[in-house]
């Protein structure tokens, strides 16, 4: 089976999976014509495209339709082929093979989800005809399941794609384990065969094998370890951050970058390193004249040039480990919501019996949500179940949603509509993201906006004359400057080159 794009004049392409055979006229099937809603005009002898309202001529033809006959109905095993119909007619589907072992998967917080992924058209089309002859053959089946990884798509090399999943971010949480430790240690493990513990006074044959197994075996446990012994050849790096506020941002970061070359010389000493870090201006710091620093500014630039000057600027965004050890205290877990709470609550709740009295357009209904038996009052209308929130429980769900990325007031507004359903929602959740001290503190919502200087009017020309330097700017005959003067009263322009603009 080969994935083909045919063209049938129609503008549009059409990508199928056909099963190649050696036969002199091609069959195109119910199916395919299903799939692209195709008509066969059969009194105008055209091929009609429903979608696109477009046509393309065809023509009749007599063929001899081939037959094949895959089994000869007088041969004597022929009720041993019918008993096994899997020799003759082999399916797809891999048959699961029949064992006792069960899996206990233990899984900790909220379930591994992610966005799907945007593709081509004609990628799009490629991909949907595969999953649908998948489906088809019954080698997969729709899920509802939480956990979701994103697809990619590989081309291959007879033009037609492979579906492949990204599971990237699941390994990222699934526990680690040493390869192949059950290799390693099978020699260990027959030590233990018959022991009876401490009390035990077998000798123990100490091979040489058994040496290399146990070395092997704590090789791979130092190897497996998160923090190892640095490298003297490695390449060295020092990342830091600042989280002094007593200082401008220019000087706590010189200040983090001397106190960490202070920390750690004894490892920096004698030897090249780069220093990262997330403030641009400081790698200006060893190019700029010495009179547009203070005293102990050079003194502390004068320590660090004696380790490197070599400073190179990194985006906060990727400088995360730097952050996570100097802002420990601004680390927060996000709270769950008490779903069983919720819907105890709802009992009684008068506020919601008043709205279903009152022939309201949500459509309302008790819904159980996965891994719980605890039905909730969902609003169905929008095709999603949001769950209508009892007064009391509000603004800790909007804290719950709100506090995981701290989006701003329109966006925390959707963000609350489309989960969860309460009258007058929107002032609601308005009122409290505007009130969020986080937010508050760093997100500016009103700009200060200078006012336009306002000048008298001149009676007279050179009256008011607007005196303005510009540069520096390429080198001409050795000016780099220039002095512009404009007459407000006539709009006289002048210029005037100049070498330099000291005094």
């Amino acid at each position: 089976m080969v994935c083909k794009e045919l063209n049938l004049g129609l503008t549009r392409p059409f990508i199928w999976t056909f099963i190649i055979a050696d036969v002199s006229s091609p069959i195109i099937g119910a199916d395919f014509l299903k799939h692209f809603n195709l008509l066969i005009d059969l009194k105008k002898k055209r091929l009609m495209d429903v979608e696109t309202s477009l046509f393309t001529p065809c023509v009749f033809s007599n063929i001899v339709h081939p037959s094949i006959l895959t089994i000869d109905a007088n041969i004597s095993f022929k009720n041993i082929l019918s008993e096994y119909p899997d020799l003759s007619n082999p399916s797809l589907i891999s048959k699961s093979a029949s064992h006792g072992t069960t899996l206990h998967i233990i899984t900790t917080g909220p379930p591994v989800t992610a966005r799907p992924r945007r593709l081509h058209p004609k990628l799009y089309d490629a991909v949907k005809v595969e999953f649908e002859f998948l489906l088809a053959q019954g080698i997969i089946r729709p899920s509802k399941s939480p956990w979701s990884s994103p697809l990619h798509v590989m081309p291959k090399s007879d033009s037609t794609v492979r579906p492949v999943g990204d599971y990237r971010q699941l390994n990222s949480v699934t526990e680690r384990f040493l390869p192949k430790a059950a290799e390693q240690q099978y020699l260990l493990s027959e030590f233990l065969k018959g022991s009876k513990g401490k009390k035990d006074s077998k000798p123990l044959n100490w091979s040489s094998e058994a040496i290399t197994a146990f070395q092997g075996c704590k090789q791979a446990l130092a190897d497996a370890a998160l923090l190892v012994h640095p490298s003297p050849s490695a390449p060295l790096a020092l990342h830091k951050t600042s989280s002094e506020k007593s200082y401008s941002a220019y000087d706590r970061e010189l200040l983090a970058i001397y106190s960490a070359i202070r920390l750690f010389r004894y490892m920096l000493e004698s030897r090249d390193f780069t220093v990262f870090t997330d403030h641009k201006p400081l790698t200006y710091a060893f190019r700029q004249k010495s009179d547009k620093c203070s005293p102990w500014q050079i003194r502390q630039l004068d320590f660090i040039s004696q380790f490197t000057t070599n400073i190179v600027h990194i985006p906060g965004s990727d400088n995360i480990a730097a952050d996570v050890l100097s802002r420990v205290s601004a680390i927060t877990f996000p709270s769950q919501i008490d779903y069983d709470c919720i819907s105890e609550t709802q009992q009684t709740d008068q506020e919601l019996h008043t709205l279903i009295a009152s022939g309201t357009s949500l459509k309302l209904k008790k819904v159980t949500f996965p891994n719980s038996s605890t039905e909730i009052m969902c609003d169905l209308s929008t095709g999603t179940a949001r769950p209508y929130i009892p007064k009391q429980h509000r603004q800790d769900v909007f804290s719950a949603m709100h506090n995981l990325s701290h989006p701003g007031i329109r966006r925390s507004v959707h963000l609350m509509k489309q989960r969860f359903v309460w009258p007058s929602i929107s002032p609601h959740v308005a009122k409290w993201a505007r009130h969020c001290l986080a937010c508050q503190k760093s997100k500016i919502h009103r700009h200060t906006r200078s006012p336009l200087s306002s000048f008298q009017e001149p009676s007279q020309r050179f009256d008011h004359v607007h005196l303005h330097l510009i540069g520096p700017l390429p080198p001409s005959n050795g000016y780099t400057y220039c002095l512009t003067m404009i007459d407000r009263f006539s709009k006289w322009p002048e210029a005037q080159p100049l070498k330099d603009i000291t005094a």
